[in-house]
C-alpha cells in the first residue's frame, strides 16, 4: 500500500504544475504540427544537432508565423515516441499561467518524476525534507537544484548505461515574461547551463524555440553551449506548396463542392505560393478562411481570386489580417471584440465573454473563425486566437479601461452576500459543505469569477499606460 505521506507530497507537486504546458496537453488542441513530408531538412538538422557533444542548447530562432511551434510539436512527438523527451513546456501568452516561469520548475520536476520511479523518489524525498520548497518565496536556485538537477543526475546514470540522450524542449521562450530587467529569464538560463556543464548529466540537451528578441540573446550568455539555427535559412516554399496543394486536392475530391476540377489551377497555386512567401501561418489562415466558405463555393472562389490580385501579401501575416478582418461579415464589431478578447488575462468561453460585453458575440466571432478558435456556444472551452501574431497586430490602449468597466458592472449586478445560498455558512468549513464545488460553480460563473479576480489588474494596466 502506498505511503499516504509520500502521496501527499507528490500531489502537492502536481498541484503546482501547469498541466496545460507539455506538448501533448489536450488544452493545447488543435495542435500546430508539420504536415507529413514537410520541414524535413529542418527537422533532420535539429535531430542531428541533438547529438552534438559540445553544443547542448539547440536554439531555433524564427519570426512570427514562420512555423516554430509546429516544428517544436512535431519534434517533441518524435522525441517522445523514442523515449528521449523527458520534459516540455510550451509558453503561451494565451494563458497567463503559461506566460511566466513561476511554475516552470514544478512542471519540469513532475515530468521528470514520471520518467522513472528513481527520479520520483529523489523528488519526493526533497519535498519531505523541505516542505516549503514549492513556495514562491523560496530560492529559485534551491528549487532547481533539489527538484530538477538532482533527479536529472539520477536519471543520467541510467541513460548513460543505455547510451541514451535526454531532451527537454521549451517552445516560444519569447512569450515568457522576462521579469525585472530580464533578471528572471537570465537566472533560469543560468540554472540550466549549470546542468549542462555538470559532468554527471553529460547526455542531456535542451531545445528552445523563440522569436529573435534581444532579451533572449542577452539571457544566453554562454555561447559555447548554444547552437543557433534560424527558420528563415530553411527554404519553406516547397513545403508551403505541398500544404496548399494538399488542401486544393481535398477540395477537388469533395463530391459536394461544385468547383472546377482540378481546383485551383497549377498556375494559380504557384502564384498563391509566391504571395504567401515563407510564412506558414499565412498559408494556414488562407486555408482556414476558405474552409469556412466551403459550403459557398462561389465565395471561396471569389476569395481566392481576390487574394491572387493582392500585391501586399508577400511579407507577413499582418497583411492577411488586414484583409481578413475587414472582409468579415461583422467587421465593425469584430476588431473591437478581438482586442477585448486578446486583452483578457485568461481566455473565457463564449457565454462568459457575452456576460462581460453584454451582447450576443457569437455572430461576430463566427465571422472571424479563420483567426480565432470558436467552440460551441455551450462549451466550457475558451475562445482563443490560433496564433499569437494576432495579439501583436491588434492593440488598443482602451481595452483595459473597457474591461475594467465591464468587470465592475458585472460584479455590481451579480455579487450578493452568501451568493451560494448556504445556511449559516459562516460557521462551516468548506469541507463540511456538501457539494461545495458544484454549488459554487453554479452560483459564480467564470465571467463573474474573472471579474472579481482581475478587475484591479485592468485598472492598474490602464493607469500604467497613461
Amino acid at each position: 500500500m502506498a505511503d499516504p505521506i509520500r502521496l501527499k507530497a507528490w500531489q502537492k507537486l502536481s498541484d503546482r504544475c501547469v498541466h496545460s504546458a507539455p506538448f501533448d496537453s489536450p488544452e493545447r488542441e488543435p495542435f500546430s504540427q508539420c504536415l507529413p513530408g514537410t520541414r524535413v531538412d529542418l527537422l533532420d538538422t535539429l535531430r542531428t544537432a541533438i547529438g552534438t557533444e559540445n553544443k547542448k542548447i539547440i536554439l531555433l530562432f524564427g519570426e512570427s508565423g514562420s512555423g516554430k511551434s509546429a516544428v517544436a510539436h512535431t519534434l517533441a512527438q518524435g522525441l517522445h515516441a523514442s523515449g528521449a523527451l523527458v520534459a516540455s513546456f510550451f509558453f503561451s501568452r494565451q494563458h497567463a499561467i503559461c506566460s511566466n516561469d513561476d511554475r516552470l520548475i514544478p512542471t519540469i520536476s513532475y515530468q521528470l518524476g514520471l520518467c522513472h520511479p528513481r527520479a520520483k523518489e529523489v523528488i519526493i524525498k526533497a519535498l519531505l525534507d523541505d516542505p516549503s520548497l514549492l513556495k514562491l518565496a523560496r530560492s529559485r536556485d534551491q528549487q532547481f537544484t533539489r527538484l530538477v538537477l538532482e533527479p536529472l543526475r539520477e536519471l543520467s546514470m541510467m541513460w548513460k548505461e543505455k547510451g541514451l540522450t535526454a531532451i527537454m524542449l521549451f517552445d516560444a521562450l519569447d512569450e515568457c515574461e522576462p521579469g525585472y530587467r530580464n533578471r528572471r529569464l537570465g537566472q533560469l538560463v543560468d540554472s540550466f547551463a549549470r546542468v549542462l556543464e555538470d559532468k554527471r548529466t553529460a547526455n542531456f540537451h535542451i531545445v528552445v524555440t523563440s522569436r529573435p528578441y534581444s532579451r533572449i540573446e542577452d539571457a544566453l550568455t554562454k555561447p559555447a553551449l548554444v547552437l543557433r539555427h534560424v527558420m528563415e535559412n530553411f527554404d519553406a516554399r516547397d513545403d508551403i506548396e505541398r500544404f496548399l496543394k494538399s488542401f486544393f486536392d481535398d477540395i477537388s475530391r469533395a463530391p459536394y463542392v461544385s468547383l472546377p476540377k482540378p481546383w485551383s489551377s497549377p498556375a494559380n497555386l504557384q502564384l498563391l505560393v509566391d504571395r504567401v512567401s515563407r510564412r506558414f501561418i499565412v498559408a494556414a489562415k488562407i486555408v482556414t478562411f476558405m474552409e469556412q466558405k466551403i459550403e459557398r463555393p462561389s465565395d471561396m472562389q471569389q476569395f481566392l481570386e481576390a487574394l491572387l490580385r493582392t500585391q501586399q501579401l508577400t511579407s507577413n501575416v499582418e497583411e492577411l489580417y488586414r484583409y481578413l478582418i475587414p472582409s468579415s461579415d461583422q467587421a465593425s464589431k469584430g476588431t473591437s471584440l478581438l482586442v477585448y478578447i486578446l486583452t483578457l488575462c485568461e481566455p473565457l468561453p463564449i457565454l462568459d465573454i457575452m456576460r462581460l460585453v453584454q451582447y450576443d458575440a457569437r455572430p461576430v466571432l463566427d465571422s472571424l473563425a479563420a483567426i480565432v478558435y470558436v467552440p460551441p456556444i455551450n462549451s466550457a472551452e475558451p475562445v482563443k486566437p490560433y496564433h499569437t501574431s494576432l495579439r501583436d497586430f491588434l492593440w488598443d490602449e482602451a481595452a483595459h479601461y473597457n474591461l475594467t468597466c465591464d468587470c465592475l458592472e458585472l460584479m455590481g449586478g451579480a455579487l450578493i452576500k452568501n451568493i451560494c445560498g448556504f445556511d449559516d455558512a459562516s460557521h462551516l468549513h468548506l469541507n463540511e459543505i456538501e457539494d461545495f464545488a458544484a454549488k459554487r460553480d453554479e452560483a459564480v460563473t467564470p465571467a463573474l469569477a474573472y471579474a472579481a479576480k482581475y478587475w484591479l489588474h485592468h485598472i492598474w494596466a490602464h493607469a500604467s499606460l497613461d
